[in-house]
């Protein structure tokens, strides 16, 4: 027994491999840039603003030609246009050609919209103009208080455009909703204008409010 113990082998344990592990050294080629921390910012700031632009594009432009038209006008155009309509190509040279291609299409499609709108009976509510201010060169925004109570579950919002109508039925302005406010005591909302038009809604004057177009 003596004898066999000394054969007897010792058994290893293997110990398990150490992790790798990632080690910052601080060598003087590590040293933080400035310059090279500024263009990454400056890249971040700019795809945040792309991704914005993308999610909300600015249409103020198509809203701007939109509110001038006279809605009351008949015809495959809108007033006072003359759109050149052209082949979609495959591919486009710049921003500009896309833009010259599709805006007479985005133009028309909004136009026969309007047109529609006309053949389809709409909830019609009498309101009264409270304030009217000029917002830039180009607006005027009206403060309005509804006089009727609206029906359940209609409202206005933001990418909405409306007609204003006169209660006798005679002249009628576009306008875009700005916002759409309720209370307990009041239903409130702020229109926008072209500053262009005239003999437009003055204030303490009453008008009817539809929806025309989204």
């Amino acid at each position: 027994l003596a004898s066999l113990a000394k054969l007897q082998r010792t058994p290893k344990v293997k110990k398990p491999p150490e992790r790798r592990q990632v080690m910052m050294l601080d060598l003087p080629g590590n040293a933080k840039n400035p310059v090279l921390e500024r263009l990454n910012n400056r890249s971040a700031r700019d795809e945040a603003r792309r991704t914005g632009l993308r999610l909300k594009p600015d249409i103020t432009h198509l809203h701007r030609v939109m509110l001038s038209w006279d809605y009351d006008a008949d015809g495959p155009q809108p007033p006072g246009s003359n759109l050149k309509l052209l082949f979609v190509p495959d591919r486009f040279d710049s921003e500009h050609h896309y833009r010259r291609i599709f805006e007479p299409l985005l133009l028309m499609e909004c136009w026969a919209q309007l047109q529609q709108s006309k053949e389809v009976p709409a909830e019609k509510f009498s309101c009264q103009i409270s304030t009217r201010q000029y917002s830039g060169d180009d607006w005027i925004d009206l403060d309005i208080t509804f006089t009727d109570s609206v029906t359940k579950d209609w409202m206005l919002s933001d990418t909405e455009i409306v007609l204003l109508r006169d209660p006798n039925g005679m002249k009628g302005f576009l306008c875009k909703v700005q916002n759409y406010r309720t209370t307990f005591a009041s239903i409130n909302a702020t229109l926008r204008m072209v500053s262009s038009v005239e003999n437009g809604p003055q204030v303490n004057s009453s008008w009817m409010l539809q929806k025309v177009l989204r």
